[in-house]
C-alpha cells in the first residue's frame, strides 16, 4: 500500500523531486520493525523490503519494475535524497487493523512536504490490491501483467492460445495438466 500511495503521489511530485523536504510515511509497527530500514541496501532482496526505497521509486517514476532493484538503478543519488528525507511513524490504528483476524488490514499513508511550506495531501489506502476487499479491482490488473509478460516470452500465434487457455478458469478446467505444461512450456530458438 505504501507503494500505490507513492504512485498516487508521483504526478503531484514529478516536477518538484528537488524542493520535497520532508516526507511522512504512516505505517503499522509489522511495517516498522521488518521494512523501516536506513543506511546501505546491499542486494536487490535489502532494497525488496525497504519501504523508503520503495516510496522513493513511487514518487520518482510512478511505477516500480524487476530491474528498479538492482544495483545499476539503486546507485541513482535521488533515491538516497529522498530516503534520507523519510520519517516512518506508526499509526496505532493500522497496528490494531492489520492485527485483527477480521480485517487485516495493511494501510500506509504518505504525505510529502516541499521547501515552500506548501504540501501534498495525505494519501492513505487500507488495504493492497489483492486483499479481498479489492479483488475486482484487481483482477484485470492482474490480466492486463499477465498478458504483458506472455507477449516477452511467446511470439504469436503461440502467444494467443496461452492467452485464452489461461483467460479464465473454465477454459483452463478443459485443458488436461500435460496439455496446459507443454503449452507453457517455451519454444526452443529456431524451433
Amino acid at each position: 500500500t505504501a507503494a500505490e500511495c507513492a504512485f498516487r503521489l508521483h504526478p503531484l511530485v514529478k516536477g518538484r523531486i528537488e524542493q520535497i523536504e520532508r516526507i511522512v510515511i504512516h505505517a503499522h509497527a509489522t511495517t516498522i520493525r521488518l521494512n523501516s530500514k536506513t543506511g546501505p541496501l546491499a542486494n536487490p532482496a535489502d532494497r525488496d523490503h525497504c519501504v523508503q526505497y520503495i516510496v522513493a521509486l513511487g514518487l520518482l517514476q510512478g511505477r516500480i519494475e524487476t530491474a528498479d532493484y538492482e544495483a545499476v538503478r539503486a546507485s541513482a543519488p535521488a533515491i538516497e535524497r529522498l530516503r534520507a528525507r523519510m520519517e516512518v511513524v506508526e499509526d496505532a490504528r493500522y497496528t490494531r487493523d492489520y492485527r485483527d483476524p477480521r480485517n487485516r488490514a495493511s494501510a500506509n499513508a504518505i504525505q510529502v512536504w516541499f521547501n515552500d511550506g506548501s504540501s501534498t495531501p495525505k494519501i492513505e489506502i487500507e488495504y493492497p490490491l489483492g486483499h479481498p476487499k479489492r479483488r475486482c479491482e484487481a483482477i484485470p490488473r492482474l490480466l492486463e501483467k499477465f498478458a504483458r509478460n506472455v507477449a516477452k516470452i511467446y511470439s504469436e500465434p503461440h502467444r494467443g492460445e496461452v492467452l485464452r487457455v489461461c483467460s479464465t478458469r473454465s477454459a483452463m478446467e478443459d485443458v488436461a495438466i500435460d496439455d496446459l505444461m507443454s503449452l507453457l512450456a517455451v519454444p526452443a530458438q529456431g524451433a
